[in-house]
């Protein structure tokens, strides 16, 4: 009988024992845990998120002046027409100046000479220019005229009489029988730089 209480007394010692050490560990592991820190996840890791890729340089673009207007083609130049000369079927062409004469006798001489070859353009040259191609003295007409001579023109004499007068004699027998045995004063004066006759003033007619 006391072997079985001396038993049981060291089976509750022991129990006691046991549960001594199981509070003992339970609040080491407490202890344990408050110092360790909270809780270990055990979620797996995240892997890191991709850096962003680096933004690509930006552009600038220089806008581009606008082109310049176009310039309009230049007119061409203007040109006058040219006059269209009168019709005039007797004009004959103009001769060239004689060179001046020296004296009044050589512009008279000069001049019968020319109407003497039926020339009315040469004659014209030796008259002022109020006389040129005006009436009788018409280019055309005086050689028309001096030009149907039986016998032609022939100065038979020229004398200046007195200071721009000269006094003529000439002779001519026109093919219509009309003879001329005349007589004139042509009056010389100073014009265009030279000696120029202004009027011729026949006595008898012709």
């Amino acid at each position: 009988m006391n072997a079985i209480r001396t038993a049981a007394v060291g089976l509750a010692l022991i129990l006691g024992a046991l549960i001594l050490g199981m509070a003992a560990s339970a609040v080491a592991l407490d202890a344990a845990a408050q110092t360790v820190g909270p809780p270990i996840s055990l979620r797996p890791p995240q892997s890191p998120a991709p850096a962003p890729a680096p933004a690509a340089p930006s552009i600038t673009a220089t806008p581009l002046p606008p082109p310049a207007p176009a310039q309009p083609p230049a007119p061409p130049p203007m040109v006058a027409p040219a006059p269209n000369p009168a019709p005039n079927p007797v004009a004959a062409p103009a001769a060239p100046p004689p060179p001046p004469a020296a004296t009044a006798e050589d512009v008279v001489r000069a001049f019968y000479a020319a109407a003497a070859a039926a020339d009315g353009a040469r004659a014209n040259t030796y008259l002022v220019a109020e006389k040129r191609n005006q009436g009788p003295y018409e280019a055309r007409a005086m050689g028309d005229f001096y030009g149907g001579m039986s016998e032609p023109l022939r100065l038979l004499d020229a004398k200046e009489i007195m200071q721009g007068l000269v006094r003529v004699r000439y002779h001519y027998v026109h093919r219509s029988g009309r003879r001329c045995d005349g007589t004139a004063d042509v009056i010389v004066v100073p014009s265009e730089g030279r000696l120029l006759i202004e009027r011729i003033r026949a006595f008898n007619g012709c």
